[in-house]
């Protein structure tokens, strides 16, 4: 949405509140539902909607199996295992992953350790492919996507950040 508009102001036919528009708001919700459950009040807020709109929004998400809600006085929503279902319909369809796989398994059998084709995803990575044998590698690789890697790729995003800001000025 335009910075200074909310949704308020939108006016039929105008293209920036289109259904795409619309489409996009609803994969944003379920974003943030993804870091912690929130409020209809907090999640219109923090997207800057009516927060009719995104009870709205919330009840068709709930239906549908994508949300569910929970709570006494105030309630909160949460997304179900239904997105990560989508998720690995995703993932398995991925041709990233599905071209990765027999690399990964070479290097795994070249090197006999464990082998991953990751991808960034906000402060931790997301194991698209891995080839691995035994506990040990198991733990391994664990320690690796868990606590190693999100620090590496702080500090890479920090580094191009660092690197883009130079160039600007």
């Amino acid at each position: 949405m335009p910075v200074g508009v909310t949704e308020a102001d939108a006016a039929p036919g105008v293209p920036e509140f289109s259904e795409a528009w619309h489409v996009a708001r609803t994969m944003r919700a379920l974003e943030m539902l993804a870091f912690s459950p929130l409020s209809v009040p907090q999640l219109a807020a923090a997207l800057d909607s009516h927060p009719r709109t995104m009870r709205r929004v919330l009840e068709r998400l709930t239906v549908e199996g994508y949300v569910e809600r929970f709570g006494g006085q105030r309630w909160t929503y949460r997304p179900t295992m239904r997105l990560v279902a989508l998720a690995a319909q995703v993932l398995e369809h991925s041709p990233v992953a599905r071209r990765g796989r027999p690399y990964i398994e070479l290097l795994h059998e070249r090197t006999r350790v464990a082998a991953h084709l990751t991808a960034p995803s906000y402060d931790k990575v997301v194991c698209l492919c891995h080839a691995a044998t035994g506990s040990q590698d198991e733990a391994r690789r664990r320690l690796e996507i868990d606590v190693v890697l999100p620090h590496v790729l702080r500090a890479a995003r920090d580094l191009t950040q660092d690197l883009a800001d130079g160039e600007r000025r």
